[in-house]
C-alpha cells in the first residue's frame, strides 16, 4: 500500500506536537509490512524540492514562499506539487493521510480528481481559538477537510471529543488514535 502523509511539520521543522505525532505515526506506518510511505512536508533549510529516501519511507520538502507554498496563505499548492510528484515518478497513492489544514487544497485535489480514500489528523480545532477574524478562513478550510475525510483521527480521547462536540455531523468518523503506556 501507498500512503502519502502530508503535514506542514515533520521531524526537522516542528514547531510542537503535531511535527512530532506526524513523524512518529509516518515511520510506525512505514515499518508495516508492504506500505510504503511518502511524507509531504515543507522545509524552511533550501529553495528547492528536497528528497530524502529510505527502505520504505520517502521525505518530500517543498521550500515555503515558492510555487509549491505559500507562505502567506498558508497552503501547499495543489498542481505544481501534483506535477512535480508525477514528474518524479511518484504515481498516486491508495490512501493519504493528512495532519496540517495547510495541505488542503493539496489533499482535496487528490481525493476529488482520483477518488483516493482521505484521513486527517485533527490536532487542534480552529473554531474553539479566540475569535479572531483572519482565523476564519482557516476554519472553513478545516471545516472541508472534515467533510471530506473518510475518517477523522484525533490524537487523544480528549481530543476526539471535542471534535464531536464541535462538529457532531461527522461524529461517526471520529476516532481516537490508540496509544499505549509503558508500565
Amino acid at each position: 500500500m501507498k500512503v502519502w502523509v502530508m503535514t506542514n511539520e515533520y521531524e526537522g521543522n516542528n514547531v510542537g506536537g503535531l511535527g512530532v505525532v506526524a513523524t512518529h505515526l509516518s515511520r510506525a506506518l512505514s515499518n508495516s509490512n508492504d506500505t510504503s510511505v511518502t511524507v509531504i512536508c515543507k522545509t524552511g533549510h533550501t529553495r528547492r524540492v528536497a528528497v530524502e529516501s529510505g527502505e520504505s519511507l520517502t521525505v518530500v520538502r517543498f521550500p515555503r514562499s515558492s510555487k509549491y507554498h505559500s507562505s502567506a496563505r498558508q497552503l501547499f499548492h495543489a498542481r505544481p506539487i501534483a506535477k512535480w510528484m508525477k514528474t518524479h515518478g511518484f504515481g498516486q497513492p491508495d490512501i493519504i493521510h493528512v495532519h496540517s489544514i495547510q495541505c488542503d487544497d493539496l489533499a482535496l485535489y487528490y481525493n476529488k480528481k482520483y477518488k483516493i480514500p482521505l484521513v486527517y489528523t485533527c490536532h487542534s480545532l480552529i473554531c474553539l481559538e479566540p475569535k479572531q477574524s483572519n482565523l476564519k478562513p482557516m476554519e472553513m478550510r478545516q471545516r472541508q477537510l472534515l467533510r471530506a475525510a473518510n475518517v477523522v483521527t484525533a490524537p487523544s480521547g480528549w481530543q476526539k471529543a471535542m471534535i464531536r462536540r464541535s462538529y457532531p455531523r461527522y461524529i461517526k468518523r471520529i476516532e481516537a488514535i490508540p496509544t499505549e503506556c509503558p508500565l
